[in-house]
């Protein structure tokens, strides 16, 4: 697909008012709204919408790009997937974006470019547990901090890793390898709604579990994944980061950015909260017991995490005089 033309260049969008990254236009995302990584997860997610049974998310590449009179699918040139139509009668969309802290933010900003009224927020993704949590359990976040690699540190070419006391001297002056922010919560009613929904539906056997999360720029260096072809110096992140944040329970690579956006959202001119916001993840790998997922669970509890986040998405109420206008909308009754 060629380049649109763009005007302002401050923040692009093209003659119909479709923005750069996620190409969406005003009326094509709605107000409540789940965040996934995976395309594939958010048109499985968009096959259990009001009329979406007959999406057959098994073959989701046929659907990238789909019109029915119940749902709308729309990727852009830079692969952002968005699903919109209504779940028990409500209008939700559903945006896969990638990985990283990045592409949240050309999400976040983008899709609050494009739809009136507040915002709320779920993702669901995957992340690596560092506590409780077993491969198979789900995690959902109370707050989230960011841990990043300290690019300062590696400009020098001393190749000798550090001790654990040094490191986490380091660590705590802030010139250590790696850097932590300050923790911003989510939202506490859509996180009890999302607990809530999450005991109802999954699987006997699962466990859900509450706690700090941390979003790391990297899957590799700042996941303290051991490399021998890079100078990381994070043989003892782990360590430091379970000592130094006892309540941690994951690491991932988006929470935070979602969670630090609807902190730092300016209030809508009514006075209400822009961006309201929550955030969970199916365990896929033990960190420390070094344990990976059983690939038949995941299927069965993506399923069933689906359905309880598209439960929680619509549970908290939006004052239906600010909602985004339904006229003029894809999800628009005929």
């Amino acid at each position: 697909m060629g380049l649109h033309a763009m005007t302002n260049a401050n923040f692009p969008v093209d003659a119909e008012g479709h923005t750069y990254h996620v190409g969406v236009k005003p009326g094509e995302v709605a107000n409540r709204i789940i965040t996934v990584g995976d395309p594939a997860r958010a048109i499985l997610i968009g096959s259990y919408l009001d009329g979406g049974n007959v999406i057959d998310a098994t073959n989701f590449k046929k659907y990238l790009n789909y019109v029915s009179k119940d749902i709308v699918i729309k990727t852009s040139p830079r692969l952002f997937t968005t699903v919109t139509g209504r779940y028990k009668g409500v209008p939700v969309s559903i945006v896969a974006i990638g990985m990283g802290v990045p592409m949240m933010d050309f999400f976040v900003r983008e899709v609050r470019a494009v739809v009136q009224g507040p915002l709320h927020i779920i993702r669901f993704g995957s992340c690596g547990s560092l506590g409780r949590a077993r491969a198979g359990d789900m995690i959902v976040a109370t707050d989230s901090m960011a841990c990043s690699r300290n690019y300062n540190y590696f400009h020098n070419d001393e190749d000798q890793e550090l001790s654990e006391t040094d490191f986490a001297e380091l660590m705590v002056k802030g010139e250590g390898p790696y850097t932590v922010s300050t923790t911003c919560p989510a939202d506490a009613e859509l996180t009890d709604a999302l607990v809530a929904a999450l005991h109802a539906h999954v699987p006997t056997g699962v466990e859900v579990h509450k706690g700090l999360d941390i979003t790391a720029d990297s899957f590799y260096s700042s996941q303290a994944r051991q490399d021998p072809a890079f100078r990381d110096q994070n043989a003892h992140l782990f360590t430091y980061l379970t000592e130094a944040y006892p309540t941690a329970e994951c690491l991932q690579m988006e929470s935070f950015g979602l969670l630090h956006l609807a902190k730092s959202a300016r209030p809508l001119p009514s006075g209400s909260k822009s961006i309201r916001t929550a955030a969970c993840a199916m365990v896929f790998a033990h960190r420390v017991q070094n344990t990976w997922v059983d690939p038949a669970l995941v299927e069965a509890l993506q399923a069933k995490a689906s359905f309880a986040i598209l439960d929680a998405v619509i549970a908290v109420e939006i004052d239906a005089k600010e909602l985004h206008p339904e006229e003029g909308s894809v999800w628009a009754k005929n």
